[in-house]
């Protein structure tokens, strides 16, 4: 017996030998897979984790991990990513306690507010002013918020620095308004966001900030500023979107043209990303080297090729600061950086070291970026078409080489349609989680609108901050303008053709969970345990198909309502919380259709109401919403389930109550009705535990 476990243990060894051998190509990989998995762990928490317990752990396996690794035992790579999945939750730990900063306990509905303006968003009907070294009337300086944002419709020109006061309504962030939605108080936490709210009079200019440390930002607003006002001297449909290719500033895009965009599959053009910051920096890259080579004295004196690698990514750094450095954006000038490092070092730029490089630096520097769409769908999408091409790269080079003009052109369209599906489907799992939305013809959309993009419209966008000192931005700005409306002129043909989009509800936290680590196992792993990771996903798909969304859906105070029955949503009210609404209808995998309301008196389908209550009776639950607080001991006797906006507790009630208290402890509610005539009810408490950022 003790033979057979000592031959088990040696195949077990040299299993693990021979697949860490497989791995080592990609085993980098792991690298920030590992640290995510821990960041992710510590979100999930239901309470603040032991920084010290945290540490010593990681330290121990660290060690653990040099030992093994002295000896040569390949055990090794085991116990390091252990320890870098605690280095996750540790980084986490830390960074949530770097930027805990006070957060507004309650409501000031009339209060005066005076701060220094850090940032003007220009949103179209309104702007979204954000407010530092803020002072409230009637707050103490140690629960002051670092930073407010406010949102005003009066029309007044403000600039960045300028010290304002004004009378203003004031709110700590919100809660999410529905079971794992986005969470309002956790991402204004990491950004030191203790308040939003609205402005009830015009700011009143009262001097100007201490512009001395911030002089680099001051030039890139005053840059922008510049652009957008060579940008709306053309009256232009394209406007909008040029200014946001320019300068990030996404606000003036109205819904028609970002519903087309999104159907078409071409909204990732307007998300500053990997292929603005790679379009920008190759222009420069290509231009130089051009103009270079008419001097022979350089050209034969100087490696040109490193001389415009220095100056792309310069100008890759620029455009990153001056669009505002967004996850994605910032991920693309790590990768560009890195890119032109490996050109400076004689070494080849296309690699999945810049990849995990990238992935691991913005994590350790911003982990809670790991919890956004963009994150996750950028990285996504890069890792799969790193290892596409580099599984492909041989096909593209042999077919490359010696060919004619026409056939590259045909390869270029071939990679257009390659990369546009190897992105679709790795994105596939965030996009239905995040958006629950997926277009059909992105391919035909991408191959129309991406040449134009990056022989057109990006080349502009460089030489239009080239001219910008010289006042010579008609010309670019003006073929920029042309390129965008042929882009937008594509969305509009294929957003119109029939069926361009597929939506459906939002699929389980645990099947996107199965779903993510299935493609990270199968794009990562080297081997026939890649099937492994095809399980994983064939796992979750199933279990979304099997999965129902909510049956019934109330807000966070109780006065709005929503009732789900096959393809068919009622509201409580048409005209109130419009936000709270599209959310439930994204969640329902319903964007475009438009719920019906629940009638004043009358019946629609199993809903009844009055002027007291409504009644929904749905495999024999019964459920009662209240309107009026007199109608209570009715709908005790007469309901499984009641659900009131103010306090019915104190009374004899048969039912289970909802009511203000249940509202004010957790959140906005979800209910589950089975067929056999019982009721599940989740609450958005239950998802988020008592952290910091839980208010």
């Amino acid at each position: 017996m003790n033979n057979l476990n000592k031959i088990n243990l040696q195949a077990i060894i040299a299993y693990c030998e021979a697949f860490y051998g497989r791995q080592k190509e990609y085993l980098i990989l792991w690298w920030p897979i590992c640290l995510g998995l821990g960041i992710s762990i510590y979100f999930s928490l239901p309470h603040e984790p032991s920084l010290t317990i945290l540490t010593i752990c990681a330290a121990l396996f660290l060690g653990a991990t040099y030992k093994y690794k002295q000896i040569g035992d390949s055990r090794f790579i085991f116990l390091f990513f252990v320890a870098l999945i605690l280095l996750g939750m540790v980084v986490g730990v830390l960074r949530t306690h770097s930027v805990d900063a006070p957060v507004l306990e309650k409501e000031l509905r009339f209060t005066n507010v005076e701060g220094v303006i850090e940032k003007v968003e220009d949103r179209g009907t309104s702007k979204r002013i954000l407010l530092r070294d803020v002072n409230v009337e009637g707050l103490q300086n140690s629960d002051t918020p670092k930073f407010i944002q406010l949102t005003m419709r009066q029309k007044q020109d403000l600039n960045r620095g300028q010290m304002i006061s004004v009378l203003a309504s004031i709110r700590p962030p919100s809660e999410p308004v529905m079971l794992r939605g986005f969470d309002f108080q956790r991402y204004f936490y990491f950004k030191q966001i203790g308040a939003t709210g609205f402005t009830l009079s015009k700011f009143e200019i009262i001097g100007d900030g201490d512009p001395s440390k911030e002089y680099i930002y001051d030039f890139l607003y005053s840059t922008a500023s510049s652009m957008k006002d060579k940008v709306v001297r053309e009256d232009s449909y394209a406007n909008p979107i040029v200014k946001a290719l320019l300068t990030g500033d996404r606000a003036m895009i109205d819904d028609y043209t970002w519903s087309h965009l999104k159907d078409s599959g071409l909204s990732h053009m307007l998300a500053i990303s990997g292929l603005h910051v790679g379009l920008f920096s190759a222009t420069v890259f290509f231009t130089i080297r051009l103009l270079l080579s008419f001097f022979p004295i350089f050209a034969l004196r100087f490696q040109t090729k490193k001389i415009a690698a220095v100056a792309a990514f310069m100008a890759a750094l620029f455009y990153t600061l001056l669009v505002g450095a967004s996850v994605p954006t910032t991920r693309a000038c790590l990768m560009t950086g890195m890119f032109f490092l490996a050109i400076l070092m004689d070494r080849s730029p296309f690699s999945v070291h810049l990849l995990a490089f990238a992935a691991f630096l913005v994590m350790v520097l911003r982990p809670e970026s790991l919890l956004s769409a963009s994150f996750q769908m950028s990285f996504a999408a890069v890792m799969g078409l790193i290892i596409f091409y580099t599984s492909t790269r041989s096909f593209w080079v042999r077919h490359y080489a010696n060919s004619n003009p026409l056939y590259k052109v045909w390869l270029y369209l071939l990679s257009i349609c390659a990369t546009t599906v190897i992105a679709t489907i790795v994105t596939m799992p965030f996009t239905l989680y995040h958006f629950q939305h997926i277009s059909v013809y992105g391919i035909l959309g991408n191959l129309m609108a991406v040449p134009i993009m990056g022989f057109v419209v990006m080349p502009m966008a460089v030489f239009s901050y080239v001219m910008l000192p010289f006042d010579l931005t008609a010309l670019p700005l003006a073929i920029m303008r042309w390129g965008v409306e042929r882009i937008i002129d594509v969305s509009e043909f294929v957003g119109s053709l029939e069926g361009v989009s597929a939506t459906m509800p939002t699929m389980p936290f645990y099947a996107f969970c199965l779903w993510v680590l299935g493609g990270l196992l199968f794009m990562s792993i080297r081997g026939y345990e890649k099937i492994f990771g095809v399980v994983l996903v064939g796992i979750a798909i199933v279990s979304i198909t099997l999965a129902s969304p909510a049956d019934i859906l109330v807000s966070d105070d109780g006065r709005l309502w929503a009732i789900h029955e096959a393809e068919t949503t009622i509201v409580s009210d048409g005209r109130k919380g419009r936000f709270i609404k599209n959310t439930w209808l994204d969640y329902l995998g319903e964007h475009k259709e438009k719920p019906l309301t629940a009638p004043k008196s009358g019946c629609e389908g199993q809903l009844c109401c009055d002027t007291d209550m409504c009644f929904y009776d749905r495999a024999d639950v019964k459920v009662s919403f209240l309107k009026e607080k007199y109608a209570a001991a009715q709908a005790c006797n007469m309901s499984d389930l009641v659900i009131a906006p103010f306090s019915i507790k104190g009374r004899e009630c048969g039912a289970r109550d909802i009511d203000w208290y249940s509202f004010k402890h957790d959140g906005a509610h979800a209910i589950w009705i089975d067929k056999g005539g019982d009721y599940k009810i989740k609450t958005v408490a239950d998802t988020r535990g008592d952290r910091p950022w839980v208010k």
